[in-house]
């Protein structure tokens, strides 16, 4: 028997390209994902078809290596104009390598037709993540780069993370091993200095990588991120505690306990943000404070304090304090006349008869009584 190598070769006007994205919820938006796919992941794939008058398409296959179908999801049609056909689904990355296949019916003839992309898309175990800056990077300060990496896969992987910038503004350890078990994540840092010039912007990148770097499947995983140097504003400005609701009716020394009054305080900060907010010698519990969170500024919202206190006091404050230790109250009146030592105070007059056979007389005579009412407080 003779053997043959026979050779096929094909021409097609028709191609597409295709990108896996990822959804960004503080920006509404999506972005190429960098990097490679971690197995077990749903992601959206976004598909390009450069010519839109042949045909349209109709789903897309993950094939394997050697072409057999792993997978196939249904695609939308995201224009209807354009000469280009935009396509985007949301597939599931399987446990091996894979390539894409576009699906779809020609206009002419109502026939199917298949395009196969040529590159293989190589997964990845490793997962790396950056947790974004709470605070901005300062003039001559440092500020932590917190990132999460994450073992994928069902084997322990060691791995190495390492940071780089343009601008070398990185101090300290530069690359970090972990030991992952399988399926599990660990929490980690490293450490950048800002630079003396205000503006400046350094790029960051932070790359993951198997140690065992012969294994097949020691591919890398890397994000690129960019912090600018800012300086920092000197907070001379105190916070702001200002009552909007008053409804006091405290006017009866001997019925104050059963007395209550109510206040509403709207508190926030201009400066570097607020940081306690108390009243002191008060009950637990009386005040309710809503929307406070540590280190609040006034352009992400202001706090409302609500205070519901018994009338058993000449007053009651309300204490801020910011995160550079800069004060403000809000003093609030509650029963100016109360006095602490005789809060509740009456006089009452006792009349005494004697009879006697020649005449009668009435001896009047005078008793004061004093009731005293202790009151406990709880220090905040």
């Amino acid at each position: 028997m003779n053997e043959w190598d026979v050779e096929v070769t094909a021409q097609s006007t028709l191609d597409f390209n295709a990108k896996i994205m990822a959804y960004d919820a503080s920006s509404f938006s999506y972005y190429q994902i960098h990097g490679r796919p971690i197995p077990d992941e749903n992601v959206t794939l976004a598909i390009e078809m450069n010519d839109n008058s042949i045909g349209d398409l109709d789903f897309v296959s993950l094939l394997n290596v050697y072409g057999n179908e792993i997978s196939h999801y249904s695609l939308q049609k995201r224009n209807k104009s354009s000469s280009r056909g935009f396509y985007t689904t949301t597939v599931m990355i399987p446990h091996q390598y894979f390539k894409l296949a576009a699906v779809g019916t020609t206009k002419s003839t109502g026939k199917n037709f298949v395009r196969m992309h040529r590159d293989v898309i190589e997964i990845v175990n490793i997962k790396l993540d950056h947790l974004h800056e709470k605070v901005p990077l300062y003039l001559n300060e440092d500020l932590n780069v917190t990132f999460v990496i994450t073992n994928a896969g069902s084997q322990d992987e060691d791995v190495i993370v390492t940071i780089k910038d343009d601008k070398t503004f990185s101090v300290g350890i530069k690359s970090r091993t972990f030991h992952l078990k399988a399926w599990t994540n660990q929490t980690s840092y490293f450490t950048i200095h800002g630079g003396k010039t205000k503006g400046e912007t350094t790029t960051i990148t932070l790359n993951a990588k198997p140690a065992a770097t012969t294994r097949s499947h020691s591919k890398f995983q890397q994000i690129i991120t960019y912090l600018t140097v800012e300086e920092r504003k000197v907070d001379k400005i105190p916070p702001v505690c200002n009552v909007t609701t008053t409804s006091i009716s405290c006017n009866d020394p001997c019925k104050c306990s059963k007395m209550n009054a109510f206040v509403i305080a709207e508190i926030w900060d201009e400066g570097e943000g607020l940081s306690e907010i108390t009243a002191p010698n008060t009950p637990l519990n009386s005040l309710q404070v809503h929307g406070f969170s540590k280190g609040l500024v006034k352009a992400k919202g202001k706090v409302s304090a609500t205070l519901i206190i018994d009338c058993c006091r000449k007053n009651v404050t309300i204490d801020v304090k910011d995160l550079k230790n800069l004060t403000s109250s809000c003093d609030i009146p509650i029963d100016p006349t109360y006095d602490a030592i005789n809060p509740c105070t009456t006089t009452t007059t006792t009349t005494t008869t004697t009879t006697t056979p020649a005449s009668t007389s009435t001896i009047s005579t005078s008793t004061t009584m004093i009731t005293k009412a202790r009151f406990a407080n709880k220090v905040k």
